[in-house]
């Protein structure tokens, strides 16, 4: 499925979030969307090796919310329970090529991801990988359409995977969204 816009499929609904195995072939990604997608390490370092220091993060929004019910439960926790969520944009050359949202239940805050979100203009990937327990439970993708409920502010479809975090029983869920921006740089740059 290609990633550009058209009036016939902005306006469907996303895909359902699901493993790429569970995914019909002739609905997955290329595979260098799937590069990307599939990464099992920190984004912000697979950005960092394909973008330089042209890498920024821009700040949209952190505060308390409740999370989503399909949230709510891939954390396993109450609906009603806060939540801290972290929304940010991962620009480059003067163009978002990443929307990122990060949904942390307050019953997994500690010290350490306090002190993480004090950098409000840092990525938290690298410093999450860098402890050793941090494992990903699940890997799920979607291709998301305009508008859709994790990243309202998209205006074109767009790659996303979500993914449960892990470490000493804390759980926090990631999404990253993949914009079309990502591809047409890293394309330009590997030819």
């Amino acid at each position: 499925m290609a990633t550009s816009s058209t009036i016939a499929d902005t306006d469907l609904p996303s895909t359902p979030w699901q493993s790429i195995d569970q995914m019909p072939a002739a609905e997955q990604p290329n595979a260098r969307v799937q590069r990307w997608l599939l990464h099992p390490g920190s984004l912000t370092r697979l950005l960092q090796e394909n973008l330089g220091d042209a890498l920024g993060l821009v700040l949209v929004n952190q505060g308390w919310e409740q999370p989503m019910p399909n949230e709510a439960t891939l954390l396993e926790i109450e609906e009603d329970m806060r939540c801290l969520v972290r929304h940010v944009r991962l620009t480059a050359h003067g163009h978002s090529r990443v929307l990122a949202r990060v949904v942390i239940p307050e019953s997994a805050m500690s010290s350490a991801i306090e002190k993480l979100l004090e950098r409000k203009n840092e990525p938290l990937g690298p410093l999450l990988f860098a402890d050793p327990d941090i494992e990903r439970e699940s890997l799920e993708i979607a291709l998301l359409r305009r508008h859709d409920s994790v990243f309202e502010e998209l205006r074109d479809p767009a790659w996303c995977r979500r993914s449960v975090l892990s470490a000493r029983d804390q759980r926090l869920l990631i999404y990253e969204a993949f914009l079309p921006a990502l591809f047409e740089q890293t394309t330009r740059d590997h030819h």
